[in-house]
């Protein structure tokens, strides 16, 4: 008798077992119903050890990614003047252990310096992030770029420095949000740079908001969507700061 073994779910059969009667007694229901619970305990079992073997795998993903974030930091200098190049090596190795799991993987990384506004960028075969100026212009960050992550890994990555004026909004985001079938990538790189000049007075999450009802397709979204949007802040507090204690200091000058 050939018997399915059930898979999890309403999933496909795991597969099939073979289970010879025997030719002593009558092949009855209750015979039938015996070596159909057999079937059964059997597909429990490699179910089990099939779901071991994912939470397995899963497991051991995770640890990796641990381990890529550890030299990630660890490769991150508390000098602002860090080579992106180090960041994206990690990133990199991660790619290349992982490869079979994953088609392509890119990144855009930016290292920020808040009390300046001055910031570092690459990008592995990223979109490019946004830079909305506080005049309305919206600046390309195409600098700094470089094939994706674990193509040619032992190639040298470069980088390209920018500067936030306050007001200025960064925009970084996935794919999803500009990438339609039948339209070039440009052109929803362009919607979201008008997206950002027509909502700029507004507050970050309204403009996020907003960028993405104006992207969004009639149908909705066919992939995922990320997006991370500041905006640097109207009054540059650490200057102004310095300017009042430079002020005191100058008061109480012998």
């Amino acid at each position: 008798m050939v018997l399915p073994l059930a898979g999890e779910g309403v999933g496909p059969a795991a597969g099939a077992i073979v289970l010879a009667a025997s030719a002593a007694r009558a092949l009855d229901d209750s015979y039938q119903s015996f070596l159909q619970l057999v079937a059964h305990h059997t597909a429990q079992v490699i179910n089990s050890a099939s779901a071991y073997q994912v939470r397995r795998r899963k497991a051991d993903e995770l640890a990796e990614i641990d381990r890529a974030k550890t030299a990630f930091f660890a490769h991150v200098s508390h000098e602002f003047r860090t080579p992106l190049a180090l960041i994206m090596g990690p990133l990199a190795e991660l790619r290349a252990r992982l490869a079979g799991r994953a088609m392509c993987s890119t990144a855009f990384c930016v290292i920020l310096d808040p009390a300046t506004g001055r910031f570092t960028y690459s990008s592995a075969g990223h979109p490019p992030g946004i830079l909305a100026h506080p005049d309305g212009r919206a600046e390309l960050l195409e600098e700094g770029r470089s094939l994706s992550l674990a193509i040619e890994p032992g190639r040298r990555r470069s980088d390209a420095e920018g500067w936030l004026r306050a007001g200025a909004v960064l925009l970084l985001y996935t794919d999803g949000l500009v990438e339609r079938r039948r339209r070039p990538p440009t052109a929803g790189i362009a919607a979201v740079a008008a997206a950002l000049r027509d909502g700029h007075g507004l507050p970050v999450q309204d403009l996020a908001s907003q960028v993405m009802a104006a992207l969004a397709p009639s149908g909705g979204y066919e992939d995922d969507v990320a997006l991370v949007l500041y905006r640097h802040p109207a009054t540059d507090v650490p200057r102004a700061a310095a300017s009042r204690l430079g002020h005191l200091l100058g008061l109480i000058r012998p």
